[in-house]
This record gives structure tokens, sequence and C-alpha cells, in this order.
């Protein structure tokens, strides 16, 4: 064998060796990044196994005005800003680095002398606000943090009036209430009162390609007499499209509102036989988390 080809068998075994040395590293790279990937996921899974914890992140005096009580608070993402409503209906702007009061607000405007008796949270940053005189509102607030061109950092907040709607039934006052705003244009209004009754309230606006503006506007009472109790409690999804109510002898049901003024109860489910007190909803409009009488 001459010593060309030695030189050539030489080469080939080095390059078979750098080969094998690549693999190896490389095979040794995707082990360790799976089994990075695997010890994060148990990281981030392992506290829904443990007990639940909670720490103070900021600590504030009393916000609210004298006589009053908070009804709905929130803060932004990066723990700056934060706002509290209180029972007189004023919602308070507080910068939570100088522990102070930014801005107060009145929800309404309207010269009347009510408060509110009960709030409620959806889609983040929306509230429904439910007033000692049949009223009900709906409000967004949005806390953010801004930068401009040049880099400067500012904090930003804004309260925006949505929509409102006095109550529909007459010689009952309502307990609570809900407004649902939809991307196209959908508003639905539920309010349950004293006297057990559900009443809806859909409004909707639409243009066709000449402009023509169509308004559908469509008040019923929810037959819930299929239930075989008395409602206790309910939520309506993001959209205003999905009605979910418990009743006091334990079954749920839920209807179907995409028709306007025309409901479908689509399903009926028991929860044993305790009073449902509590209708949640987790991961979006997904699951239904269902708190029963203890």
């Amino acid at each position: 064998m001459d010593s060309s080809v030695k030189a050539a068998f030489a080469r080939a075994r080095k390059l078979d060796r750098i080969a094998a040395g690549i693999i190896v590293v490389g095979g040794v790279a995707i082990i360790f990044t799976v089994v990075s990937m695997l010890v994060l996921i148990v990281g981030f899974a392992m506290p829904l196994f443990g007990t639940p914890t909670a720490h103070r992140v900021e600590a504030l005096q009393s916000t609210v005005s004298p006589g009053t009580r908070p009804v709905a608070a929130g803060v932004d993402d990066y723990f700056e800003l934060g706002f509290v409503v209180d029972s007189a209906g004023l919602i308070r702007i507080l910068n939570l680095r100088q522990k102070s009061t930014r801005e107060t607000i009145p929800l309404r405007d309207d010269g009347q002398n009510s408060t509110i008796t009960s709030a409620e949270r959806w889609g983040g940053e929306n509230f429904t606000f439910l007033w000692s005189d049949g009223v009900s509102t709906a409000h967004t607030v949005q806390l953010s943090v801004e930068f401009d061109d040049a880099g400067t950092r500012s904090l930003e907040a804004d309260v925006i009036d949505r929509s409102r709607f006095d109550s529909v039934t007459t010689g009952s006052a309502p307990t609570a209430s809900a407004i649902r705003i939809a991307g196209d244009g959908l508003v639905t209004y539920v309010e349950l009162t004293s006297n057990k009754s559900l009443t809806i309230t859909q409004q909707k606006e639409s243009e066709d390609f000449l402009g023509n503006v169509t308004r559908e506007d469509e008040t019923f009472q929810l037959d819930i007499e299929s239930l075989g109790g008395s409602p206790s409690v309910f939520n309506i999804s993001e959209d205003g499209r999905h009605l979910f109510v418990g009743t006091q002898s334990g079954q749920i049901g839920h209807w179907d509102l995409r028709k306007i003024g025309n409901p479908e109860l689509r399903t009926v489910v028991r929860e044993g036989h305790a009073a449902i007190t509590a209708l949640d909803f987790v991961f979006g409009d997904v699951t239904l988390a269902v708190g029963p009488e203890a």
C-alpha cells in the first residue's frame, strides 16, 4: 500500500473520530435539554400540588372614603399602579411605589346619591357594578406602563364607561347583575332579582355594505322551571352567549344565548343537593368552577 492510500485512510479515520465526537456532544446536549425541560415543567407544576400560599407585595393605608367599604381592586402587571373602588362609587388610582393616590374618579356623575351594592369582574380588566337605585354599569380599568420614542417611562391609567342599564324588572330589586360586551357589538345584560327571577336584555347593532344600520333589542325573562329550583347564582361567558345558572337545589343549567331573544337550554347537571353559591370560569370560558354550599 503506497503512502497516498495510507494518508487517505488516516484522514478518513480522523474524520470518523471527529464525526463520532460531534454525535456524542450533540446527543449529550439533546439529553441535557430534555432533562432541563422536564425539570422546568416539574418546577412549575409542583406548586399546584402543594399548600396554597400568599405573600404581601405592598401595603397601603385605607384608601376608601370614610364610612364606605372597598368593593373592587386591582394592580398592573408590574405592581406599580393599582386601584380601589369603594361603595360610594369612587375609584382611586394608586401609585404603589410612592404609596400615594394619583387621582380619584367618580364612576357616575349623574347627580344620583347611589352606592355600589355589588361588583363583578370579567375579562380581566372589566367590571359590572350594581348600584342601590337598581342601575348597573360596566367599566374598563386600564393600567399600563408606556415608553415614548426617547425611552422615557410613564404610568398610564384610564377608566372607560362601557355601558349602563336600568333595572328592567318592576316590583323587585335586582340583587345581582352582569353586563357583557362582545367584540362584534353584542351587549348582554342579566339581572337576578329578589323574587328569584332572571331577566336578560340583548342588544346588537349591525351595518350592511350599504351603510344601513339594523338594531336588535330583546328583553325576556328566562324560564327556569326546568331546573327544579330557584336560582341562587349565575355567570355568563365573556362574549355574552353562554349563561350558567346554579340553583338552591344543587342543579346547574346552561343556556345558549346566541340567538337573540331565543335562549336554548342546552344541559342540566346536578352537583348534589346543596345550594350552588359560586360559579366562575377558569382558563377563559373553557372550564366552569362550581362552589356548592358547605
